[in-house]
């Protein structure tokens, strides 16, 4: 398994196996056989630095095995802007020095076609037969999760086309907010259809920003909507003091446990109203399709794993909104804002309708003690 040049350059094939073995000169070029296979220590503690010295090259032939540390470390930093999985709204990751490509047998999955891999009738009995996750990895050649995916996610019929997103329709925007970079705040904007389908369009994700810059970007995405509901992390007391100082209305859910959430949003998705305009919001889609079950803790998430997308949208769904078109309150001052509106319509229209009673109240007193108004009641007379 080694081929050795008189001028002192090898070829050497060694196993995983003894990982100290690999422990040795350092490389010019490493390949990372079947790499979803070996652990993340093997790479990292043995064989990283030897590279790096040498500014060598690292070549990874693998077949996924779900959203592992392969994903991770060598996907994501690849992904440029423009990429069909960002459709250019940015990756923080990105690092030119990696790229990647998922080659695929079937034409939805990956970034290069290899057609002729299987036949037509092989592909059609394995669509339907297998569990989508194991179709997308062994047919598709793409990234998947298939150990206990916490929701019933299915891109093809939850992943649609970008459509303009009429005006009318009301807005939600969750906020999950983090404070590094490796636990990024997410913003997530989705509006209702008037069939009550949630459509997820836009997303803020990023770390280390104040609330007035988070609410800055939010507000450029959101092109002159106004929101029927913002809903934070019922925790984030002070985003929402924050929020409130820049004059913005932020509320937060009654139930404040991680399964109402995933009741809400599982629910939602069998119903068919649970949707991601394809492209628009990377990191919800890349949460959604990866985040699983604990298989060492029953009905709790495996720890450490990115959600901070799909928290987001969870606080935002839990929230009860009015799915109609919104009218301006006929009791607003002339040019107040609709989000101001829908704050203080409750109360004026409880000022208004104490006025009413107040007014009923001294007419009444005021026939009981006329001499001239004999016969008659307050229905007698009419209000403004």
């Amino acid at each position: 398994m080694t081929v050795e040049f008189p001028w002192g350059s090898f070829i050497k094939v060694i196993s995983a196996d003894n990982p100290t073995a690999l422990r040795a000169e350092e490389l010019d070029v490493l390949v990372l056989c079947e790499a979803s296979a070996l652990s993340q220590d093997i790479f990292y503690q043995h064989l990283f630095a030897r590279v790096e010295k040498r500014h060598g090259r690292v070549l990874i032939p693998t077949t996924p095995k779900g959203f592992n540390w392969v994903y991770e470390t060598f996907r994501v930093p690849s992904l440029a802007p423009g990429h069909k999985d960002l459709q250019g709204q940015g990756n923080p990751r990105y690092d030119p020095a990696f790229w990647s490509a998922v080659v695929s047998s079937i034409p939805e999955y990956g970034d290069i076609l290899e057609p002729g891999i299987y036949d037509d009738e092989t592909i059609a009995r394995a669509r339907k037969t297998m569990p989508l996750p194991f179709f997308k990895e062994q047919f598709g050649g793409d990234f998947s999760s298939y150990a206990g995916l916490i929701y019933p996610w299915d891109p093809r019929t939850m992943l649609v086309d970008r459509f303009p997103i009429p005006q009318d329709w009301p807005l939600v925007i969750g906020w999950d907010h983090g404070t590094l970079e490796t636990n990024p705040t997410a913003i997530t904007l989705g509006s209702y259809s008037p069939k009550g389908i949630v459509y997820w369009w836009a997303e803020v994700y990023a770390g280390k920003l104040s609330v007035r810059d988070y609410w800055r970007r939010t507000s450029l995405l959101m092109h002159g909507r106004v929101p029927r509901a913002i809903s934070t992390d019922p925790s984030a007391n002070q985003v929402r003091i924050e929020l409130a100082q820049l004059g913005v209305v932020s509320t937060y859910p009654v139930e404040k446990h991680i399964d109402a959430r995933i009741i809400r949003t599982t629910q939602m998705m069998l119903d068919g109203k649970w949707k991601i305009l394809r492209g628009s919001c990377p990191n919800l889609e890349r949460e959604v399709n990866s985040w699983e079950w604990d298989e060492k803790n029953p009905g709790k998430p495996r720890p450490n794993q990115s959600c901070h997308a799909l928290d987001a949208a969870g606080y935002a769904v839990l929230i009860p909104v009015y799915q109609g078109i919104e009218t301006p309150d006929p009791l607003a001052p002339e040019g107040e804002s609709l989000e101001t509106q829908r704050l203080w319509k409750g109360v004026r229209q409880r000022f208004q309708k104490q006025e009413a009673e107040n007014k009923v109240d001294e007419l009444s007193s005021v026939l009981d003690e006329s001499p001239f108004a004999e016969g008659l009641t307050v229905e007698d007379y009419e209000f403004e």
